[in-house]
C-alpha cells in the first residue's frame, strides 16, 4: 500500500507551495475523517521508519571511513 501512495502522490511535489497547502489541525482531521487520518499516520509512520533505516545505513558507513 505505501509503494502505490508513494507513486501516486509523486508526482505532487510542485504543489507544495505555501498558496497551494490547506492545513488543518490534527484533531478536526481525526474527528472529521478518521479513517483518512488513520492511513495518513500509517504512511507518516512507514515514512519515518524508512528514514530511520537510511540514516542508520549511512551512519554506518561514515563510520567505517577514513579520510
Amino acid at each position: 500500500m505505501f509503494e502505490l501512495a508513494l507513486q501516486s502522490l509523486a508526482f505532487t511535489n510542485h504543489t507544495v507551495m505555501p498558496e497551494a497547502l490547506e492545513k488543518w489541525p490534527v484533531k478536526v482531521m481525526g474527528k472529521l475523517l478518521p479513517r483518512h487520518m488513520e492511513i495518513i499516520d500509517k504512511i507518516d509512520s512507514i515514512w519515518k521508519d524508512s528514514l530511520k533505516v537510511c540514516l542508520v545505513s549511512h551512519l554506518a558507513i561514515a563510520s567505517h571511513a577514513q579520510v
